[in-house]
């Protein structure tokens, strides 16, 4: 489901980022905790090289690298704050790519989403939420803001997952794409699916387990390292 040809995007994007988006910080918080054990389910290692596509002003790219994993960060309205220095190579191939909050954005979406398939990354974790049918009262739609101009139903994800080839776990508001290519064992294909469908009641239970047992699910923080390695480079 599409809006008309948006030609207020110009007057939509005077800021990268809505005030109305008051849950950003939460969604943040959330995404990181849920990738995290997305990554960890799909067997991506936290040294694999990992991108935030859309990535805003970092926000999520800085989350995850303090939990251990290599993300990168790009998007072509935001700047940059809070992963500088950590900048993607769009074109190179990567482990991961996420993309929250990216796909209801994009007004040709055919041609756009080759830039996130078209390097044939490992796995794509996408954040939006689908829809049933058009109903003009849906929050999701957002008109107040004017960015969001496309949305998705599950037939759509396995629409795109064929056409790139790949294979698509659905959920109402996550979906992870996983190239066909790739060997994953059944117990974890079926754990993946139950995180995605639920994926709130997935990180409640992780959030009984042990704090000892729950880093596995990351590695150490990178933060240190990184002051260390922007110094370097700066010369300072």
């Amino acid at each position: 489901m599409q809006t008309e040809k948006p030609y207020w995007l110009a007057e939509a994007y005077t800021k990268a980022m809505t005030a109305l988006d008051t849950g950003a910080v939460a969604r943040n918080q959330m995404c990181t905790r849920l990738t995290a054990l997305i990554a960890h389910l799909a067997e991506i290692p936290t040294t694999a090289t990992c991108l935030d596509f859309g990535g805003g002003h970092g926000v999520f790219a800085r989350m995850m690298r303090d939990a251990g994993y290599d993300f990168r960060w790009f998007d072509k309205y935001a700047d940059n704050l809070y992963a500088s220095g950590f900048e993607a190579d769009v074109g190179a191939h990567h482990a991961l790519v996420t993309s929250f909050e990216v796909l209801e954005h994009l007004d040709a979406v055919g041609t756009e989403l080759e830039a996130i398939f078209g390097p044939r990354p490992d796995h794509v974790l996408v954040g939006t939420v689908l829809h049933r049918g058009f109903d003009p009262s849906w929050w999701y739609l957002m008109p107040d803001s004017g960015q969001h101009v496309a949305f998705y139903t599950r037939r759509t994800l396995q629409w795109l997952a064929d056409r790139f080839d790949y294979d698509v776990l659905v959920g109402p508001e996550y979906s992870l794409f996983r190239r066909r290519d790739l060997a994953l064992s059944m117990l974890r294909r079926n754990v993946l699916a139950n995180v995605l469908r639920r994926p709130q009641v997935a990180l409640d239970v992780i959030g009984l387990v042990p704090e000892i047992v729950r880093r596995r699910l990351g590695g150490s923080s990178r933060a240190d390292a990184d002051h260390l390695a922007l110094r370097t480079r700066s010369g300072s």
